[in-house]
């Protein structure tokens, strides 16, 4: 939880080999086989054997060469690896052909993408007369058959459980070797999409520019073959900001037809005013002097008045001594903001579409409950039908306002809050997702002067805010927890933790309430916890969370109390 375009960006599922160097992990699994004398091996989630080492005979001569039997080592990869026991990390089970399997997943960025295992032993003396009427139905020499049977070892469980700690340490290692390299392709693609249709000629020609702006004294004819044949604008500002050069992309971005047009006249030609002319000035220049590369996305005037958005890049030629002038580096990007205005506009529209149905759903529950005849049972579930379609229309409102708090648009506006009564309302609203999950929620207070808790917010936004928590809080629980909400007061403030056994993974505890973080979950969008910090710190508030192993997960909301002011000045 892509951006830029009016249509929405899917991100493509990457296979485990296009991830992961299966070459820079094989002296790691062969060192593991020689110490060990327990066979590795690493399949993906299809079951092909992308790495295999120290196969025992049964298995590379006959289980892996009849089709019968093949299809059963595939199946046993497959499906019987996936039944992990959670608790342990790992699956240990009996192949479809007899042998003792151990199996670990690879999981990617949530993706189960591939499984480390190891196998082909025994715990016990082999089933011989098992082994014998195997080796009949498939047609194996039975007397070789059972003699590669032989062959396989027989180990303890307690040093196969050192093996697959080990192991177990890898799979982790390898997961983590994936999800570098996958960060790295997602960025480079995100790169891609951003310079779009930039040629490798472009990005060589910037390189150089970049270069040439650096040591622009010791490298001048460098520097005059990318100002003269760049594919961005480039204009050089000398004393007082007037235009000393401009090369032919400039001149093409801005409408005009020769250097002659525009050298000697002040930069104020190139702004939409005269006061963004100065701010800009105050704003950019003080850096530059500092010799500070400055990067910003600007809106410039074009010949004929009309805006371009831009992006620069500014560079002082010798700071401190800006009389030698700036090298602004410019490239029109008004196709992009503009597809990011159309982006917009669709999120906002597709929205304001989702209120219409959701309208009629309202009034005719409410047409419905004027009618005389319905039974109790009949009436609440109306009712509950129109208060939950009221919550959601209201809810897409708010999404709507999580756009304008991005934006810095938002208008707060708030009133006292009575967090128990509404922290019990989305409790009893989640009691049936709880029920079905298996997982029960307790609400406390631990204020001790029975006064209630009462926040300085706004309700509606508040509750989304516990309903976002909630719902992640749920999810990330086993059968038979207990997600725990408590609500406390500390100095005029209002505290709410949201506390469940399950722990964040370390990779995303230092990103967890940013855009579009999430791991291990299904249909994650990454987005509860980015609009549950939005909603907290419109509100003037702070949201933290702490998570451990052995301690599990709690998020604490801290808002303005309603009578914050009151405490203060009682304190004075």
């Amino acid at each position: 939880m892509g951006r830029g375009t009016s249509t929405m960006m899917i991100k493509r599922q990457y296979s485990f080999a296009e991830l992961v160097d299966v070459d820079e992990i094989r002296p790691v699994i062969q060192g593991f086989y020689t110490f060990t004398g327990i066979p590795p091996s690493l399949t993906d989630t299809q079951g092909k054997v992308l790495l295999a080492v120290g196969w025992q005979r049964i298995c590379s001569d006959f289980h892996r060469k009849h089709d019968l039997t093949r299809q059963r080592c595939v199946e046993s990869d497959t499906k019987l690896a996936a039944m992990l026991d959670m608790s342990k990390g790992y699956s240990c089970y009996k192949c479809l052909n007899g042998l003792i399997d151990v199996a670990m997943p690879i999981v990617i960025e949530g993706a189960h993408l591939a499984n480390l295992f190891t196998g082909q032993f025994f715990f016990t003396p082999p089933d011989k007369e098992y082994f014998r009427r195997q080796a009949r139905e498939m047609g194996f020499d039975e007397v070789d058959y059972l003699a590669a049977v032989d062959e396989v070892p027989i180990f303890t469980r307690e040093r196969v459980e050192g093996a697959v700690r080990f192991l177990g340490c890898l799979a982790e290692l390898i997961a983590g070797m994936g999800l570098k390299q996958l960060r790295l392709v997602e960025l480079n693609e995100d790169l891609e999409r951003t310079v779009e249709r930039r040629t490798d000629r472009l990005r060589k020609e910037v390189e150089v520019r970049k270069r040439a702006e650096l040591e622009l004294e010791t490298a001048l004819a460098e520097y005059e073959t990318v100002f003269a044949n760049s594919s961005v604008g480039i204009v050089h500002l000398k004393g007082g900001r007037r235009i000393h050069r401009v090369n032919r992309r400039f001149l093409q971005i801005f409408g005009y037809d020769s250097p002659e047009e525009v050298r000697g006249q002040s930069a104020l030609v190139l702004h939409l005013s005269q006061r963004n002319y100065e701010s800009f000035g105050k704003e950019y220049y003080n850096p530059l002097a500092r010799s500070d590369v400055i990067h910003v996305e600007y809106q410039l005037r074009h010949r004929n008045g009309r805006a371009i958005w831009c992006s620069l890049y500014g560079k002082a030629v010798n700071p401190p001594h800006m009389e030698q002038g700036v090298i602004w580096v410019i490239e029109d990007i008004s196709s992009r903001k503009e597809l990011e205005s159309l982006r917009e506009d669709m999120e906002m529209i597709t929205r304001h579409d989702l209120k219409a149905p959701l309208s009629g759903i309202v009034s005719m529950a409410r047409v419905l409950l004027q009618n005389e005849e319905l039974d109790t049972e009949q009436c609440e579930a109306l009712s509950l039908i129109e208060s939950t379609g009221v919550r959601m229309h209201t809810q897409i409102n708010h999404s709507l306002d999580l756009f304008r708090m991005e934006s810095g648009e938002y208008e707060f506006r708030p009133e006292s809050v009575d967090l128990e009564k509404l922290v019990q309302r989305v409790a009893d609203e989640f009691e049936v997702k709880s029920k079905s999950l298996e997982v029960s929620i307790e609400v406390g207070l631990r204020t001790k002067d029975g006064r209630p808790v009462t926040a300085l917010a706004e309700e509606m936004l508040t509750y989304s805010l516990l309903a976002n928590l909630l719902t992640n809080a749920l999810e990330a629980s086993s059968s038979g927890d207990v997600v725990r909400v408590e609500l406390n007061r500390d100095h005029g403030r209002c505290l709410v933790s949201v506390s469940n056994s399950g722990v964040v993974p370390d990779h995303i505890q230092g990103t967890f309430f940013s855009k579009y973080v999430t791991s291990g979950k299904s249909g994650g969008t990454g987005m509860g916890t980015y609009s549950a910090r939005l909603m907290t710190e419109i509100q003037g508030g702070t949201i933290t969370m702490a998570s451990k192993s052995g301690h599990g997960t709690t998020i604490m909301v801290n808002l303005p109390g309603a009578y914050e002011n009151e405490y203060t000045r009682s304190v004075e």
